[in-house]
């Protein structure tokens, strides 16, 4: 959920449009630069659009603006008791996130109800969470369907993603299809986890035909939008991996992204590409780099192959220390 609760700023940032104020002459129409200033003034004249803009700006913090959270609240309030959905979706999520220091249900779900009635999505998809984990209600997975196929209708794509997952682990006869349907309603609306979720329906034949190229197709869409797990299952299949045709160089740049974004596996899979030389030159202390990393972690396969690694250099040193004893060897007189 916590990517759901996390849409404060993004919805401000999409929804509210850019406060300006414009002049023109009989020449050619010439904009003001807006200060914060302006913003405060029109703020409190009630201008609504200012109010978001001044309680984005305590929020967010800059050289001009003092971050302050209270003061944030105080104006995105102002803006929801004018009925902004806008400000009475982020009044909702403050406090659904315990922003002002305690989490409060109630006002939460009361301002995230008065902006999902006017239509807004993020509310609506927030309210989805709330009544499918129980969050200060009793959990209704019915009236989360019903919030989050609202939210998704509007082309939400975590309310897309959720009533997959939803459908997916329910007991409806036709649970994997619907699950499969709104997952690619989800990737589509490009979001990366949905899209990863087809690519593993796919493979194992849930909601759909079992077809390795039509996974390895999805898993590619979730890769590219980011997907840390989604980079690193491509790389392997592009190893070979499912009787798809290798291809090493794509298997190492899947690698490589995965391994930027921390998957252990990934980095475990480049030690792999470094050791083999798989899509890259042969590079053992790359490989050895890329194992330790993994072994940190956790990855067994990672110490396996580490230990491997050291063992063949002692034995390396061994010999090259003998071929060293036997070339610097006195010769008797």
């Amino acid at each position: 959920m916590k990517n759901i609760f996390a849409l404060l700023l993004a919805a401000l940032l999409l929804l509210c449009a850019p406060f300006a104020l414009a002049e023109t002459t009989a020449e050619e129409p010439a904009t003001k630069e807006i200060t914060f200033a302006d913003l405060l003034s029109a703020a409190q004249a009630g201008d609504v659009n200012a109010q978001l803009q001044v309680a984005l700006a305590y929020y967010q913090g800059s050289e001009e603006v003092e971050q302050n959270t209270q003061t944030s609240y105080d104006w995105f309030m102002k803006a929801a008791e004018q009925g902004n959905a806008i400000g009475q979706y982020n009044v909702g999520v403050m406090h659904l996130n315990g922003i002002l220091g305690e989490v409060d249900y109630p006002s939460a779900l009361h301002w995230l109800e008065k902006a999902a009635q006017q239509g807004h999505e993020y509310a609506l998809a927030n309210l989805g969470a709330v009544y499918s984990t129980g969050l200060g209600v009793d959990a209704d997975t019915e009236k989360a369907i019903a919030y989050y196929q609202q939210a998704a209708d509007l082309g939400n794509d975590v309310a897309c993603l959720q009533l997959g997952q939803l459908y997916y682990s329910s007991q409806e006869p036709d649970g994997k299809t619907m699950a499969y349907e709104y997952f690619v309603k989800g990737a589509e609306l490009g979001n990366s986890q949905a899209a990863y979720n087809l690519g593993v329906m796919t493979a194992n034949g849930e909601g759909t035909e079992a077809d390795v190229a039509a996974a390895l197709e999805w898993y590619t869409v979730a890769a590219d939008l980011g997907h840390a797990r989604a980079q690193t299952t491509v790389g392997a299949y592009y190893l070979g991996d499912n009787g798809v045709e290798a291809d090493y160089d794509k298997a190492f740049h899947y690698f490589n992204l995965a391994t930027q974004q921390g998957d252990v596996d990934g980095l475990y899979f480049l030690g792999v590409c470094y050791e083999q030389g798989f899509g890259t030159e042969v590079n053992q202390e790359s490989a050895k780099t890329c194992y330790e990393l993994a072994a940190v972690m956790g990855h067994e396969n990672a110490q396996k192959r580490l230990d491997v690694l050291q063992q063949m250099q002692a034995y390396m040193d061994a010999a090259n220390g003998g071929e060293a004893a036997e070339t610097t060897e006195a010769t008797p007189e």
